[in-house]
């Protein structure tokens, strides 16, 4: 399946797939990926009171 990949670019490759395909890689075919784990950094400002 990697092999149909195009790399040219970033992110033409959906990210979950890609991964899938390294974690398949390291840990073996009947492996599975564990789902995952998303974060966000947010950055929250006071609102002045008038």
């Amino acid at each position: 399946m990697s092999e149909t990949f195009d790399l040219s670019k970033e992110d033409r490759i959906p990210d979950l797939l890609f991964s899938q395909v390294i974690w398949k890689t390291v840990k073996g075919e009947n492996s599975t990926m564990p789902a995952p784990i998303r974060s966000a950094f947010l950055k929250v400002a006071e609102i002045e009171k008038e």
